[in-house]
């Protein structure tokens, strides 16, 4: 789930926007529409043998399949266009047991963005 906004993270078998041999992944999900929402994903600890069953931030290696697909989040390596901000790509990948399928963990806050400002400016006031 995402800190800020709360939203889940959602995928389904339709082509992800620049590596269409991956699938689509993103935080946003319509309710409203006849697409049902698969936002749940199994964390694998690689690294057990190193820091055991506990999730640790940072030092923990994981990778996160997606449930309904089995597929795995994947740093693809490209760029989205003008419309997605030239934010990297993130997808999920049929093929699991890859290097840009592992992730590690930690938080951060853009605290200079101006829509995260606002947000937090609204947690508060509520």
């Amino acid at each position: 789930m995402e800190s800020i906004t709360s939203r889940a993270l959602n995928s389904h078998d339709v082509a992800a926007p620049v590596s269409p041999q991956c699938q689509e992944v993103s935080c946003y999900i319509d309710y409203n529409i006849s697409m049902p929402a698969q936002n749940l994903w199994r964390v694998e600890i690689i690294n057990r043998e190193q820091n055991g069953d506990v999730w640790h931030t940072i030092q923990s290696l994981v990778r996160l399949i997606h449930v309904d697909t089995n597929t795995a989040l994947k740093f693809t390596g490209r760029q989205l266009p003008d419309w997605g901000f030239h934010q990297h790509e993130v997808a999920a990948d049929r093929i699991v047991n890859q290097d840009d399928t592992v992730w590690n963990v930690e938080e951060h806050r853009y605290t200079k963005c101006m829509s995260y400002l606002s947000i937090k400016m609204f947690i508060v006031l509520f």
